[in-house]
C-alpha cells in the first residue's frame, strides 16, 4: 500500500467552506479512482490558520501513476 499526503491552509473564518468544497471535490474525487483504498481529512488551528491534512491510499505506486 501507498499513503500519499496534501497539505493546504486557509484563515480560520475560511475553514468551514473550505472544508465543504473539499468534501464535495476532493474526497469524492479521490475516492472515485480506480486503485484508491480510501481517504482521510484532517485539520489543525494554529495561530488563526487552519491547516488541513489529506492522505490517500492507494494499491500500489502504479494507481497513482
Amino acid at each position: 500500500m501507498i499513503a500519499r499526503t496534501w497539505h493546504g491552509m486557509v484563515p480560520e473564518d475560511e475553514a468551514e467552506e473550505y472544508l465543504d468544497y473539499v468534501k464535495k471535490t476532493g474526497v469524492p474525487g479521490l475516492g472515485s479512482t480506480p486503485g484508491n483504498l480510501g481517504v482521510m481529512v484532517f485539520r489543525r488551528i494554529e495561530q488563526g490558520t487552519v491547516h488541513f491534512l489529506l492522505a490517500s491510499f492507494w494499491e500500489s505506486y502504479d494507481a497513482i501513476a
